[in-house]
């Protein structure tokens, strides 16, 4: 090339494959690099070919980078299953089974199975890298197969125990709404009253009443309102107290409200939506965090929303 002449920008494609073919050789790495370094998996710089690449690299379907948290100030990435694939040709055949490895260990054990199995049939030289691996990870796959079998017998125990515990309340509301109709018919006696001639089993004729007023939307929107925020409030008190059987019991009350919904899953990884989510610290829109304890909604009228309790929080998804 003659001195003074620029070498031909990149396009966008030949950037990504640049910055995944980076990422393979190592866990994680900064986004971007320095000035006048080459320690990131993009240049530093902002020209469109490069914030195209950024952009497709993160925010694709599926992403071909994932945040890995920061150094100091710098963003760092780490590849995804994905972004392997996408440049799996063009790494020399000796750096996949190590790269497919590292992909490998941050993923559950089927995801890891199926990267490898991938991985294999495209370049069979990893075998030797991920043999070893597979294995450990099959184990693991049966491992977590006994774990979800475990968790859904343990479901179904708490619902069983739950619904019988809910038998037993109402039996004990029965008996207690007797016992004050038998305290206010000796009252009634005492004081040398009558009972209602009506026989208990036939319903007593109702006089005629004037039409009252219907009651407003609003007024009933809030009963339902003030009703989930009790029970929500009540399960909420159940967790902090390590009361059990009280925080199941109450959750199949709350799944059996058509109305109600369960926001999250304790342990599931999702981005930080401030508008249902709630945390101790401060937590930007977007975010990857884990949900600590699940939160609570209504669905009101039009699909609208009502968030009865935000779900819990911490920084860092799965």
């Amino acid at each position: 090339m003659a001195k003074g002449t620029k070498a031909p920008a990149q396009s966008a494609e030949q950037v990504i494959r640049d910055a995944l073919a980076r990422a393979a050789t190592a866990d994680a790495m900064k986004l971007k690099s320095a000035k006048g370094a080459e320690d990131g998996l993009f240049p530093n710089g902002s020209s469109a070919a490069v914030k195209a690449a950024i952009e497709q690299c993160l925010s694709g379907t599926p992403p071909l980078l994932a945040s890995a948290g920061k150094q100091g100030k710098d963003e760092l990435a780490r590849l995804t299953p994905a972004g392997l694939l996408r440049v799996l040709d063009a790494l020399d055949e000796h750096a996949v089974g190590p790269a497919a490895a590292r992909v490998g260990r941050g993923l559950p054990a089927d995801a890891a199975l199926d990267l490898a199995n991938e991985v294999i049939g495209r370049v069979p030289a990893a075998v030797v890298e991920l043999e070893p691996l597979v294995a450990e990870w099959t184990a693991k796959q049966q491992a977590e197969a006994g774990e979800r079998a475990k968790r859904e017998a343990d479901r179904r125990e708490r619902e069983r125990q739950a619904v019988e515990a809910m038998e037993r309340y109402k039996r004990s509301l029965d008996t207690r709404q007797q016992n004050r109709i038998a305290e206010l018919k000796r009252e009634l006696a005492a004081l040398g009253g009558k009972e209602d001639p009506v026989s208990p089993t036939t319903p007593a004729p109702r006089p005629a009443e004037r039409p009252g007023p219907t009651p407003a939307p609003k007024d009933a929107k809030e009963f339902v309102r003030q009703e989930a925020r009790r029970l929500v409030s009540a399960w909420v008190d159940a967790i902090r107290l390590g009361k059990k059987e009280g925080q199941h019991l109450l959750e199949v009350v709350l799944g059996n409200l058509s109305a109600v919904s369960q926001i999250g899953e304790e342990g599931e990884a999702v981005s930080f939506d401030p508008s249902v989510h709630e945390s101790d610290g401060n937590i930007s829109r977007g975010s990857p965090v884990t949900i600590t304890r699940p939160g609570w909604e209504l669905t009101e009228d039009g699909d609208a929303r009502y968030v009865v309790a935000k779900a819990r929080v911490t920084p860092g998804g799965g």
